[in-house]
């Protein structure tokens, strides 16, 4: 039997949310930016197994420029865990981190957590302020990319491990 989870993915338009899941679902990529508008549901089509049988993901992907309202008409409801994704590209985007957490709590407090700095195939520095956030917080983090697939699974892969109370890998 497969458990579904329900996982909100959050940050500032532009930070490469839908790119993201887009590579994860479809394995395309497509380097033009076409915003979302309002919020999107995705099913990854894909399943990790864990201690407790296979887990697959239903990703609720939140338009980035509405930033923190336009939420609230269900978007959170019912949510097992969140990806909260920056550019590191992006200072401003890393600085929304916290604020995208802490609109995050108000909904879903306590639900596990995972930050993403996306666009790691850029030559730009580690965002400092989000890994102080991150360690503050006692949050995972991983760099990801989804030009490269660089550790497009690990979030993933790590919430569901952390949803089902151990380890857990990709099918």
């Amino acid at each position: 039997m497969t458990q579904t989870f329900k996982l909100v993915l959050l940050g500032d338009s532009g930070v490469g949310k839908t790119s993201f899941i887009n590579r994860f679902a479809t394995g395309d990529w497509d380097p033009k930016y076409f915003p979302t508008l309002s919020k999107r549901v995705v099913g990854l089509g894909t399943k990790f197994q864990t201690g407790k049988g296979l887990v697959e993901f239903e990703v609720h992907d939140a338009a980035g420029q509405h930033k923190f309202q336009g939420q609230c008409d269900g978007f959170y409801d019912g949510a097992d865990c969140a990806i909260i994704m920056c550019s590191i590209d992006s200072k401003l985007s890393c600085k929304s981190v916290k604020a995208w957490y802490d609109e995050l709590q108000k909904h879903c407090p306590g639900i596990p957590v995972v930050i993403a700095g996306s666009k790691y195939d850029t030559p730009h520095p580690v965002p400092v302020d989000v890994i102080d956030f991150v360690r503050k917080h006692n949050l995972r983090y991983y760099f990801v990319s989804a030009r490269s697939c660089y550790n497009f699974d690990k979030p993933f892969v790590d919430l569901a491990g952390q949803l089902t109370g151990g380890s857990a890998t990709f099918e």
